[in-house]
């Protein structure tokens, strides 16, 4: 799109590649991928950035819905000026406000049961292709509790750096660029043992990760998850068994333990069970 285009080249390079990873949260809410073209963006008018504003403050920071609808704000200067949109558009969409920085949101998401593992590695050993592949990707989402992303960047190495007998794995790709070593265990540890066996690297993206998730998520007929809940399994997993919140989030690579708190999906079990009664006998 010309005006897309003379808007990101309009700014400084850094500043342009801010506004467009900003602006490319609009498609991943709307067609759930970040596909610039993917978006009319002359039916982009106040109800429907309104309604992007509320998708994406139920999964992500108000700092990161402001910086798109602050980028959003500005891309429609770009386009009143090429005419794309009337300025009426314009002035409509300039009165879109940002999230209140205390705002929270409730809680989305879930945690996985231990059933449902199961059925998810059981349905990956089911398949007729890669079999092995699948489960790879099964573990090192809940044995591991990584990142789609993640997944990809290992997967791509076909698990170079797994320590086969301790079950060490370097992340050298995280969130940030930052590194960690997470540690893979028992029947996950001897999943990732198995497809290294088979021979190796698999050129993944972040997307066909969350697609083949989906993918054994209906063949094993379990409650509709996202790969963000295996996230949220692991931690959950991780607090209901007294693991320490700064332990939990080293493993699962969050800047701060109030980010890792977030992430507990334990649900009303673990207030009932904290529940006090003061007059009870030891």
């Amino acid at each position: 799109m010309v005006s897309l285009a003379r808007f990101l080249a309009s700014r400084a390079p850094a500043t342009g590649a801010t506004y467009r990873k900003a602006l490319e949260y609009v498609p991943l809410v709307t067609v759930g991928r970040r596909d610039l073209g993917a978006v009319d963006w002359t039916a982009l008018d106040y109800p429907a950035l309104c309604r992007i504003r509320e998708i994406m403050a139920t999964r992500y920071e108000p700092t990161t819905v402001n910086r798109t609808l602050s980028a959003a704000r500005s891309f429609a200067r770009q386009l009143a000026r090429d005419h794309v949109i009337t300025r009426e558009r314009c002035a409509e969409l300039l009165e879109v406000e940002g999230l209140p920085a205390e705002w929270k949101p409730l809680r989305t998401g879930r945690a996985l049961s231990s059933d449902e593992q199961g059925k998810l590695l059981a349905a990956a050993a089911l398949e007729t292709k890669e079999p092995l592949l699948y489960q790879a990707i099964v573990a090192l989402a809940l044995a591991g509790g990584l990142r789609r992303a993640e997944i990809a960047a290992v997967m791509s190495t076909g698990l170079a750096d797994l320590n086969q007998r301790t079950g060490a794995l370097l992340v050298r790709h995280g969130k940030g660029r930052k590194r960690r070593e997470v540690f893979i265990s028992g029947r996950g540890l001897g999943v990732l043992r198995a497809f290294t066996a088979s021979g190796g690297a698999r050129a993944l993206s972040p997307d066909a990760v969350g697609r083949a998730l989906a993918r054994l998520g209906r063949h094993a007929d379990i409650e509709h998850f996202t790969p963000h809940d295996c996230r949220r399994t692991v931690a959950s997993t991780l607090i209901d068994k007294k693991v320490d919140l700064p332990t939990v989030a080293a493993i699962l690579g969050h800047a701060s333990v109030r980010q890792t708190a977030e992430y507990d999906r334990r649900g009303e079990d673990r207030l009932r069970d904290a529940a006090l009664d003061p007059w009870a006998r030891p």
